[in-house]
């Protein structure tokens, strides 16, 4: 996908409002712990809103003084970097607010972190880090792309550096070694290409393939399943020449599959893997081909693996993986966290702190937690450092009991699902994230009755799952490996009627992320008690389309029609899938007897139909891209579609992600004004003082500052959800009082939110015909 460039009110001026319409003032809300500076464009404020999480993929704590640390902290947000001071440590941290790391902002793309190393012992500190474009290293404020000649190092390759500065990165099948200066320059020597023919694709260890008191190298083949390689000289000698000696892993008797390894102090291999009765663990021996099985005990899968020193002078390592630990160097095993956790742990990321032996840190659900007890219990850290992305969100559109409007939110995001009972209060309580597997899913769809928010609410991820006590308990009402949908299926699209009570109709839309296969609309009339998979693409149940948005229009009185959107996708890991149409009319529904789900495809060739909406004329818009890539856009009517002009404004190519329907900037033509993202930029077409015609052109309306692209648009007022967050824009009529977000909360400013016009969502608006 292309992006606009930031906008430039010389280029735009053909296209500003009109001097009699008052230029409106944004309150952008960032789901960011963090405030930094606000954030101006003209009459653009964009300021902070505290919900906290955002998977955090690596840690790194280094001593300042005899009494403080710093904790540096990578994130899988875009905002990359963060750094805290830990001072006093009992009976609790306590730390300052954390600062985002500044250096990393220019040229480094979505800017998503893979792996953190900070060197201790350097003036000004040297932070190397896998990111965005490549690997990036240097001090705070000045950071530098890696490379070696005229190889350029991906973000992903893995790199290690020991306690002498010595760089080790695999790329490409090549082992390239450097050195590392106090003043964090990296001289590079020739690269080891022989010896490695073997191992076409390689990696060096992750977690602690070249630990401070390690003898070798060790690199890892990406193999299913993979194999070791440990270079023949010890590690102060690896040069030109050096060879590398595979070593078979095996797999325990077949009871694990191994996929990380770790290096301890005292130069013991670890491998971590997982098996049918919990964590499967290996212990590499004296002859570096035999292994020593362990069953740790501990049900969870199996991930990266991590060892630490233990305090003082002690003989033995601490080993973490995912959810098992070990204090005795694997003698002995425990669930990391035991039973105290407020989130799951991650078990992607661990650091020790550098003063204190038991304090330790490790990524969490609410994005990073800390216990001080070596892992035994844990607390999350609530001052957060990285955005949760968050697919959907709900807010009551009418009060409910003691419940004034706009005061319930839900929200599905990378972290869970969050619920606030405060959404009206200046500070929202959102409190912990909640995880109906209790595990650490993506969670993509949501739905929320509006009979009955504080209750009933149904999330998708691999499952769908509902709960009518308020999130306490959740019961899972479809599996999508049931209906004979892939493992990596999820759901991403739920729409409830707006009368929605429990047994009645929910309806289910499932995509692959990983497109292995194509997903399938599924429809239940009985609450979940039995499913209806209605076919779009295929003429038979099974995979279909990959849904991306489902609505529910009252076309006319006691007359419910369903549109179903697609993204387009041909072929998958397993093969060709079935093409869909991209936009489909179901006009029949559970009040039918029987329900005979007649599906009419609406678009003559395939497209990718990215988001839907009902503007308050119900009039229904789709956001589309052709075969060959080409933007468009769709409005619905008596008769079938028409194409919206798009004025040339969108690059060819470049995806109008979302789409809204709100209010003019001015406050009037409530509800038929049309707003489409592309990449980071904000458009509307405007309406004339009728509020009947639209325009020809499009208006340029604000570019959001942060985040890879905007992803979704809500309305009232506009609210727009990246990569980094949420922001919000608010428009008042001309002349209004008006306050910002930080002042009053998001649920105060999201009047007439009109029964949630979400993405992926029911939206039943009143009885109008489709003619606009």
């Amino acid at each position: 996908m292309t992006s606009l460039p930031p906008h430039d009110p010389a280029a735009h001026a053909s296209r500003s409002v009109p001097a009699t319409v008052a230029v409106p003032v944004l309150a952008a809300v960032l789901l960011f712990a963090l405030a930094p500076a606000p954030l101006v464009h003209a009459d653009v404020t964009i300021s902070p809103y505290r919900l906290f999480g955002g998977p955090v993929a690596s840690i790194s704590s280094v001593r300042t003084s005899d009494t403080t640390t710093e904790l540096y902290a990578a994130t899988t947000s875009p905002n990359v970097l963060f750094r805290a001071i830990v001072g006093e440590t009992e009976p609790l941290p306590v730390f300052s607010p954390w600062i985002q790391v500044a250096g990393l902002v220019a040229g480094t793309g979505q800017r998503q972190a893979h792996h953190l190393t900070v060197l201790p012992d350097t003036d000004p500190r040297c932070i190397f880090v896998g990111v965005g474009d490549g690997i990036h290293y240097g001090s705070e404020n000045a950071f530098s792309r890696l490379a070696d000649g005229e190889t350029e190092f991906a973000a992903s390759d893995p790199f290690a550096i020991d306690a002498a500065g010595r760089l080790f990165v695999a790329a490409a099948g090549t082992l390239h070694r450097g050195t590392v200066s106090s003043d964090c320059a990296v001289s590079f020597a020739a690269p080891i290409a022989t010896g490695l023919t073997a191992i076409v694709d390689v990696k060096v260890g992750r977690d602690a393939s070249v630990a401070s008191t390690s003898t070798y190298v060790y690199l890892q083949e990406r193999l299913e399943p993979p194999r070791l390689a440990r270079s023949t000289d010890p590690v102060e000698a690896v040069a030109e020449g050096t060879t590398f000696v595979s070593l078979a892993i095996g797999d325990a008797g077949g009871r694990a599959l191994f996929s990380h390894f770790a290096v301890d102090s005292e130069g013991v291999v670890w491998m971590s893997g997982s098996g049918d009765n919990g964590n499967l663990w290996v212990q590499h021996t004296g002859d570096w081909q035999s292994w020593t099985p362990q069953d740790t005990g501990v049900a969870g899968s199996g991930g990266p693996i991590f060892a630490f020193p233990g305090p003082g002078d002690a003989a033995t390592d601490r080993l973490y993986t995912s959810v098992a630990r070990s204090l005795d160097g694997g003698a002995s095993w425990g669930r990391v966290c035991g039973d105290s956790w407020e989130t799951p742990p991650r078990g992607s990321a661990y650091a020790a702190d550098a003063l204190t032996s038991t304090l330790l840190y490790l990524s969490s659900g609410q994005g990073m937690a800390t216990s001080t007890s070596a892992g035994a219990r844990c607390r999350d850290h609530d001052e957060g450092m990285s955005a949760v992305r968050t697919w959907q969100m709900f807010t009551n559109a009418a009060a409910v009991g003691a419940y004034p409007a706009k005061s319930i939110g839900w929200a599905s995001s990378s972290s869970g699902v969050w619920k606030t009972m405060t959404l009206d209060a200046a500070e929202p309580d959102w409190g912990v994230p909640l995880f109906p597997r209790g595990d650490l899913q993506l969670y993509w769809g949501l739905a929320v009755s509006e009979a009955d928010p504080v209750n009933d609410a149904f999330v998708g991820t691999t499952s769908l799952y509902a709960t009518t006590d308020g999130g306490t308990s959740w019961n899972v009402l479809l599996s999508a490996g049931d209906h004979g949908f892939g493992s990596t299926a999820v759901v991403g699209a739920i729409a409830l009627d707006a009368t929605y009570s429990a047994g009645t109709a929910v309806y289910a839309g499932l995509s692959d992320p990983a497109e292995e296969r194509a997903g399938g609309f599924l429809v239940t009339c009985d609450g979940g008690e039995s499913w209806t998979q209605v076919s779009l693409a295929n003429a038979v149940p099974g995979p279909d389309a990959d849904i991306a948005d489902i609505v529910l229009v009252e076309e006319s009185p006691g007359v419910t029609v369903t549109y179903v959107s697609a993204d387009l996708v041909t072929s998958g890991a397993r093969g060709p899938l079935p093409v869909a149409n991209g936009l489909y009319r179901i006009t029949d529904d559970c009040a039918s007897a029987p329900s005979t789900w007649a599906v009419v495809p609406l678009l003559a060739t395939p497209h990718a139909v990215n988001d839907l909406v009902v503007d308050a004329g119900n009039t229904l818009y789709a956001a589309a891209s052709r075969q060959d890539g080409t933007p468009v856009l769709y409005r619905g009517t008596t008769t079938g579609l028409v194409e919206v002009p798009l004025d040339g404004l969108f690059p060819a190519g470049s995806l109008i992600r979302a789409l809204t329907a709100g209010d003019r900037p001015d406050g009037t033509c409530p509800g038929l004004v049309l707003y489409a993202a592309v990449g980071l930029n904000i458009f509307y077409r405007d309406l004339d003082e009728t509020c009947a015609t639209p325009a020809e052109s499009w208006t340029y309306y604000v570019t959001a500052s942060k985040g890879g692209a905007i992803n979704k648009l809500l309305w009232d007022a506009l609210v727009t959800m990246v990569d980094v967050g949420l922001y919000r824009v608010s428009g008042p009529p001309p002349g209004a009082p008006h306050s910002l977000i930080g002042g009053m909360g998001l649920a105060a400013a999201l009047g007439g939110l009109a029964a949630g016009r979400l993405r992926r969502r029911l939206r039943c608006p009143k009885t109008r015909n489709l003619s606009r």
